[in-house]
């Protein structure tokens, strides 16, 4: 539950770095919105959300794996 609010805060930043000028240049082409999503938008979020995500889980798999130790 913790880490998930810092996934969806990724997730909210990597799809707003996307500039407005592409969804609106992929409008204008005749995309429709779920195209807009898969064909523009989620290509270039992915390489912002993709470095700070692994740094994430991996701290999410050290924390865990330390709260099995404790107990």
């Amino acid at each position: 539950l913790y880490t998930a609010a810092f996934v969806a805060e990724i997730v909210r930043a990597g799809i707003q770095s996307v500039g407005r000028g592409q969804v609106e240049a992929a409008m204008a082409i005749g995309l429709r919105p779920g195209q807009v999503l898969h064909l523009v938008i989620l290509p270039q979020a992915l390489r912002v959300i993709i470095p700070p995500l692994t740094s994430q889980m991996l701290n999410l798999t050290k924390n865990s794996s330390l709260a099995i130790a404790i107990g």
